[in-house]
C-alpha cells in the first residue's frame, strides 16, 4: 500500500483548525467563526485520502481495501475507546443519574462511529444547549469521517477502474475529475436545501458534507500530477491562501 511522507504544510493547517474549534468553544469572542475548523479538516481529508488511494491506483491498478481500512481502525479505534472509558467514568460518578440515559445513548453510537446519526436524528443543534451538555457531541465530526473512509475507496476505485477497467490512466483521472465536480455540486445543493428544510443532517450528516471532501479531490486531482513514487505537494501559495481563509472565516462568521 502507499504511503504518504509526512507534511508539515497540511499537519499546520490541521494544527490552526484545531485552536480555531478551541477557540471557538471556549467562546473567545473575536474568534466565534473558529468552528469552520472542523471543515477545514473535511477538505484536508478530502485531498489526502484522494492523493494516497489515486496513487495506489496509479501504481497497482487496484486498492488494497483491507489494509486501507485496517490502517483507519488502528490509527483512531485506540485513542476513540480510552477517551469513551475516561468519559463513561466520569459521567458515572460525576453526572446526576438523569442525565446517564442521555450520555450512554451518545456513548453506544459514538462507539461504532455513528454520533453524527444519533445527533440528526434527535434533531439536536450543535450550538444549543442541550447538544453543549453532551459530553460526546465533539464525537459527530469522527462519524462523519469514518463513513467516509468507508465509502470513499469503493467510489473512486469503481469510477477509476472499475466500470472501465481497459481505460488509459490519463481517461480514467478525466473521469475521476468530472466525477467529483459533480459529487461536489450534488452534495452542496443538498447541503443548502437541507439547511433550510432539517438543518441538523446538514450540519450532522455525511452525504451533506460531501462536498468538502471532494473539495479536497478536486485540489488534488486538479493540481500538476506528480510521478506515482512522488509525494503530493499543495499547489503554490496553498498553505498560505488556505490561512488566510481560516482568518477571515474565523473572524467574520457568526452561527
Amino acid at each position: 500500500m502507499v504511503k504518504l511522507s509526512w507534511r508539515p504544510d497540511i499537519e499546520g493547517l490541521r494544527a490552526v483548525a484545531v485552536l480555531l474549534v478551541i477557540a471557538a468553544h471556549i467562546g473567545t469572542p473575536s474568534l466565534a467563526g473558529g468552528f469552520v475548523g472542523v471543515d477545514v479538516f473535511f477538505v484536508l481529508s478530502g485531498y489526502l485520502i484522494t492523493a494516497l488511494l489515486t496513487q495506489e491506483l496509479r501504481m497497482t491498478g487496484r486498492i488494497d481495501f483491507w489494509m486501507f481500512y485496517a490502517r483507519r481502525f488502528r490509527r483512531l479505534a485506540p485513542g476513540l475507546l480510552l477517551m469513551l472509558s475516561v468519559v463513561c467514568l466520569f459521567v458515572a460518578f460525576a453526572l446526576s443519574p438523569l442525565r446517564h440515559p442521555d450520555q450512554a445513548s451518545a456513548s453506544a453510537s459514538a462507539s461504532v462511529w455513528a454520533s453524527n446519526f444519533y445527533f440528526a436524528f434527535r434533531d439536536m443543534d450543535y450550538f444549543g444547549a442541550e447538544a453543549v451538555s453532551n459530553l460526546f457531541l465533539h464525537t459527530w465530526s469522527l462519524g462523519v469521517e469514518e463513513q467516509f473512509y468507508l465509502v470513499w475507496p469503493l467510489l473512486l476505485w469503481l469510477i477509476f477502474s472499475g466500470f472501465r477497467p481497459a481505460d488509459t490512466e490519463t481517461s480514467a483521472l478525466r473521469r475521476l475529475k468530472t466525477s467529483m465536480a459533480l459529487f461536489f455540486f450534488v452534495s452542496l445543493a443538498l447541503c443548502l436545501w437541507l439547511t433550510r428544510a432539517h438543518p441538523a443532517s446538514a450540519f450532522y450528516m455525511m452525504p451533506a458534507r460531501a462536498w468538502q471532501f471532494s473539495l479536497g479531490a478536486l485540489v488534488w486531482l486538479t493540481s500538476p500530477p506528480p510521478p506515482p513514487s512522488l509525494v503530493p505537494s499543495c499547489p503554490p501559495d496553498c498553505s498560505g491562501t488556505c490561512l488566510a481563509g481560516l482568518a477571515f472565516c474565523s473572524l467574520c462568521w457568526r452561527h
